[in-house]
C-alpha cells in the first residue's frame, strides 16, 4: 500500500511539473500553463492570456472584474508597464507595481479629463500650483537615427512645463510639471535611404500607447519614383496611424544658402512636380491625405504652388513663436526641449486642437 501511494505521489508531481507553474512562489499553489500560447482561469476567476514561459506569464492580457489589463506581469500580478481599460470606459496607461498604479502614468477618464503624472500605491501624487488641464494640450515628438532607441526611456518619457502648462526652451527651473507625449513622427526614409532606427522607434511607441506616424525626407538628388517605392516598402501603415508626412527642407545641414543655390539649379518647378507626384502616389497607396512639413519661409520661397498648398501643413517655427498662419495641423515649436526619459534635447510638436479633437482626427485616419 505504501508503494502505491508513493507511485501516486510521484505521478501527480510529474503532472504538475509538465503542466503546472513553478513551485515555491508566493500564492502559487495551483497549476498554470507550462509554456507556449495559452489561456488560463485563476481560482479568483481572472482570465490570463498570452505566451507562458516556465509556468509564468511575463506579459499578457488579464480579464478581471473591474476591467481588462494588457501589459507586464510579475508572478501573475500587474507589474511594469501596462494599459488597464476599466468597465466604465476609463483607461490608464503607465507603470504598475504590485498590482497598483505606481510611477509615471496617464489616466484618461470617460468624461474627457486626463490626469497625468506620478502615482504611488494606486493614488496620484498631487503637485500644488498646477493651473492647466492636460486635456487642453496635445504634444508629440519626432525621431530619427539622431535619437538612438536605447537612449529613450519610454516609461519615463514626458515633456516638462510650468504651472500654466507652457513648454520652455532649454533647461528651466520652473518646469516642475509634466505633459504626456501623445504622438510621435518617425523618419522612415531619407531620399532613398531607409532609416535603420525606424522600426524600433515605431515598435517602442506603439507598445507604450503613443500614436505613430511616418515621415519621408524628400531629396532633389534622388529619383522621385525610387523615393516613393522606398517609403512604401519601409512603412506598413496600421489603422489609426497619423497621416504620412513629406518633409521639405534644407538637405545640407549647416549650409542653407548652398542648398538653396543647388535647388534653384535643379529647378524649383521640377522639385514641385516631384513633390506632387510623391503626395498623390502616397495618398493613393495608403488611402489618406499626406501632410507637408516645412517652414513658412520655405513655403513662401519654394512651395508657391496651389496644389501643394491644398495639403495639410506641419509648420516649423521655433522659440514658442506660433506660425503666422492658422491652417496648420501640427506645429514644430522647438528643437531644444529637454524631456524626462531622454538625456538630450529633442523636437517637440503641438497639435492644433485639444485632446478630444485629436482623438477625432485620429479616427478620421482609419
Amino acid at each position: 500500500m505504501d508503494r502505491f501511494f508513493i507511485r501516486l505521489f510521484v505521478a501527480l508531481l510529474s503532472v504538475m511539473v509538465c503542466f503546472g507553474g513553478k513551485a515555491g512562489k508566493p500564492g502559487r499553489d495551483y497549476a498554470t500553463p507550462r509554456s507556449g500560447q495559452a489561456k488560463w482561469v485563476s481560482p479568483k476567476g481572472n482570465i490570463y492570456e498570452g505566451r507562458w514561459r516556465d509556468g509564468d506569464l511575463p506579459r499578457g492580457k488579464v480579464t478581471m472584474a473591474d476591467g481588462v489589463y494588457e501589459g507586464d506581469l510579475k508572478d501573475l500580478i500587474l507589474d511594469g508597464y501596462g494599459v488597464m481599460t476599466y468597465r466604465n470606459g476609463d483607461v490608464y496607461r503607465g507603470q504598475w507595481r504590485g498590482g497598483h498604479k505606481n510611477g509615471l502614468g496617464r489616466f484618461e477618464k470617460k468624461n474627457g479629463r486626463i490626469d497625468f503624472g506620478h502615482w504611488k500605491n494606486g493614488k496620484q501624487v498631487v503637485q500644488k500650483g498646477k493651473r492647466f488641464r492636460h486635456e487642453d494640450f496635445v504634444y508629440g515628438i519626432d525621431l530619427s537615427h539622431h535619437q538612438q532607441p536605447g537612449r529613450i526611456d519610454w516609461k519615463r518619457l514626458a515633456i516638462k512645463c510650468d504651472e500654466q502648462g507652457n513648454i520652455g526652451v532649454g533647461k528651466r527651473r520652473n518646469q516642475k510639471f509634466l505633459h504626456p507625449v501623445s504622438f510621435v513622427y518617425v523618419r522612415a526614409v531619407f531620399g532613398t535611404k531607409p532609416d535603420k532606427t525606424f522600426k524600433t522607434h515605431v515598435a517602442n511607441a506603439r507598445r507604450h500607447g503613443v500614436s505613430v506616424g511616418a515621415y519621408h525626407f524628400f531629396s532633389i538628388y534622388s529619383d522621385v519614383d525610387s523615393q516613393i517605392e522606398t517609403f512604401k516598402k519601409a512603412y506598413k501603415r496600421e489603422p489609426g496611424d497619423l497621416p504620412p508626412v513629406l518633409d521639405l527642407e534644407n538637405e545640407k545641414e549647416g549650409d542653407l544658402k548652398g542648398y538653396e543655390r543647388a535647388l534653384r539649379k535643379h529647378g524649383v518647378k521640377k522639385m514641385q512636380n516631384d513633390v506632387l507626384k510623391w503626395l498623390k502616389a502616397i495618398e493613393k497607396h495608403y488611402g489618406v491625405k499626406p501632410v507637408v512639413y516645412t517652414r513658412e519661409s520655405w513655403m513662401r520661397d519654394f512651395l508657391d504652388n496651389r496644389q501643394i498648398k491644398s495639403y495639410p501643413l506641419w509648420l516649423a517655427r521655433y522659440h514658442n513663436v506660433r506660425p503666422r498662419r492658422d491652417d496648420w495641423i501640427f506645429w514644430q515649436m522647438s528643437d531644444n526641449v529637454f524631456p524626462t526619459g531622454y538625456n538630450s534635447n529633442i523636437d517637440v510638436n503641438r497639435f492644433n486642437g485639444n485632446n478630444g479633437e485629436f482623438v477625432k482626427y485620429l479616427n478620421k485616419q482609419k
